[in-house]
């Protein structure tokens, strides 16, 4: 059984507004991205989406075209980048340091367990 799903042009606005940055420009990407890098945004929605559901990446390509999103070859060049080494990579490390300036700036101290 084939559901017809039609939207109201207000709640097509409401759900657009609701998105976060990245998701907003992914229909403007097939237009403007011709080659070259992708965006901080975009590559961290990819990098997010591919992690939580294959399926689901392949079909936001296949909606929006292959261009609008990297090839899944290109999100495994991706992670090979990062270090895989036993132990506290440099990636979390940073990333709890910023957190600890952070709080330090607001009088706050951090607890990382």
């Amino acid at each position: 059984m084939q559901l017809d799903w039609v939207m109201s042009y207000m709640e097509a606005r409401e759900i657009q507004e609701s998105l976060p940055e990245a998701q907003k420009q992914l229909p403007f990407q097939l237009k403007e991205r011709k080659c070259g890098k992708f965006s901080p945004e975009l590559r961290n929605f990819a990098l997010t989406l591919h992690f939580y559901s294959s399926a689901a990446y392949k079909y936001v390509r296949k909606i929006f075209g292959t261009k609008v999103l990297p090839h899944p070859r290109t999100i495994s060049k991706w992670y090979s980048d990062l270090d895989g080494t036993p132990g506290y990579s440099a990636e979390a490390l940073h990333a709890i340091k910023i957190k600890v300036d952070i709080e330090k700036q607001n009088g706050k101290s951090l607890l990382v367990r």
